[in-house]
């Protein structure tokens, strides 16, 4: 593993990306010469391996604070798996998850929320999708309640499943089908009080395939609508819309081809402040803008961090995930080495959010994952790899990694943690 310090301004030589579906411009940086960088090449040896049983002696431990649950699709049985995981001792507990699923923890650690098809729908013909509610210290299913047009994908990526800061309501992402090349986008809200889903739910114009960040602050949700932008949701008490705006990626990124405008590099990943009043904008070629979300209109700051070096890409992967104080933010990222290899990233990119993100520093993972969390003291980020079935705890003071779970599950590419 390596760590690459930036500079005071964050800045790296770089260049328009050319390859792949996202493509822009670049933004104008210091000349080449004047730009100093400070490589700290700590290839370590990973600390502590812990080999994981395919077959843990319990089925279901107590998870205790900084334990992971992993989601491991299974994409080829349709039997996806739930693993609990001790980062230092390895797994401590398994559940079935169905078919295609979602997963959400409250934010008391109390229950996981799974949306998936129960073994054995898949092909049946009927829609069969569920919300389960799970006591996470037995590993018991107290809840299962039938939904309809929950949005699925062949591999799971963070945001078709969402829980409140509260924990009161439990966000589902939905498509469906108006008619032939027209679908309609929408939340369904269920109340973990009452134990039902509300009346009514949050259409969303202008959005692709949704992936929702609940906040606290002056909105309730911030929904990633695809590669055009994101859209602020405040919610009436039967689940519809009480009031909506669209973060539109600036015009200056798009261009018009054969009479249509065209995105030359489409949003890749969003990032809310924790009051809901900013809202950083990544786009894949690793350009940031902030929009000002607090106040009616809104307003878009201008490019705050440069492209990265081609054909680096931003994915859609992980998304990008907050220090607990808001400060920082890690983004994944796709090396030039990674860039062809689809849905996970090898490197974590930090930004100083109070600085107009600044580039701080990158980690190299040294296998790709698919997903990251944060420890919630914020020394540790955890990253699962689907390709080598892997848990690494990265120290992030050192940018080394510490423990390394393997053996875990056949496809595992989704991440909680215990608070």
């Amino acid at each position: 593993m390596s760590v690459v310090s930036t500079t005071s301004n964050g800045s790296r030589p770089c260049g328009s990306n050319g390859t792949g579906p996202h493509r822009g411009r670049r933004a104008s940086l210091l000349p080449r010469s004047v730009v100093l960088w400070l490589l700290i090449v700590a290839v370590a040896p990973m600390a502590a391996y812990v080999a994981a049983s395919p077959k843990p002696s319990n089925a279901w431990a107590e998870p205790k604070s900084g334990w992971l649950y992993v989601l491991d699709p299974r994409v080829a049985s349709g039997k996806s798996m739930v693993w609990l995981v001790d980062p230092r001792e390895g797994i401590k507990g398994r559940l079935e998850a169905g078919y295609a699923p979602f997963f959400a923890l409250s934010p008391d650690g109390t229950r996981l929320y799974v949306s998936s098809q129960p073994p054995g729908a898949p092909g049946s013909g009927v829609s069969s999708d569920e919300l389960w509610t799970i006591d996470t210290a037995t590993g018991d299913v107290l809840q299962q309640v039938k939904l309809s047009d929950r949005v699925t994908y062949t591999l799971p990526a963070p945001g078709g499943l969402a829980v409140s800061p509260d924990g009161r309501y439990v966000y589902v992402a939905k498509s469906r089908t108006i008619r032939p090349g027209v679908h309609e986008q929408a939340i369904q809200t269920f109340d973990t009080i009452r134990k039902r889903f509300l009346s009514e739910e949050a259409v969303l114009p202008r959005c692709g395939f949704p992936e929702i960040v609940p906040v606290s602050g002056t909105w309730q949700l911030v929904v990633m609508c695809g590669s055009r932008g994101a859209r602020c949701i405040n919610l009436a008490s039967d689940g519809s819309v009480k009031q909506s705006q669209f973060v539109e990626v600036p015009i200056s990124l798009s261009a018009v081809t054969s009479g249509r405008r065209v995105l030359k590099r489409p949003l890749a990943q969003t990032s809310p402040s924790a009051d809901a009043r900013k809202l950083g904008l990544i786009m894949n070629n690793g350009e940031i803008f902030e929009a000002e979300i607090g106040d009616s209109p809104f307003r878009i700051n201008p490019t705050l961090a440069p492209p990265l070096d081609p054909p680096h890409t931003v994915l859609q992967v992980g998304g990008s995930r907050r220090s607990p104080n808001g400060a920082k933010a890690f983004v994944s990222c796709a090396s030039k080495e990674l860039v062809h290899t689809s849905l996970t990233a090898d490197e974590i990119h930090i930004y100083d959010t109070t600085n107009s993100w600044t580039r701080e520093a990158i980690i190299r993972t040294p296998v790709p994952c698919s997903d990251l969390v944060l420890s919630g003291d914020g020394r540790y980020v955890y990253g699962i790899s689907p390709q080598t079935r892997t848990l690494l705890t990265i120290n992030l003071g050192t940018g080394q990694v510490e423990t390394s779970v393997g053996g875990i599950g056949v496809q595992p590419r989704l991440l909680a943690i215990a608070p």
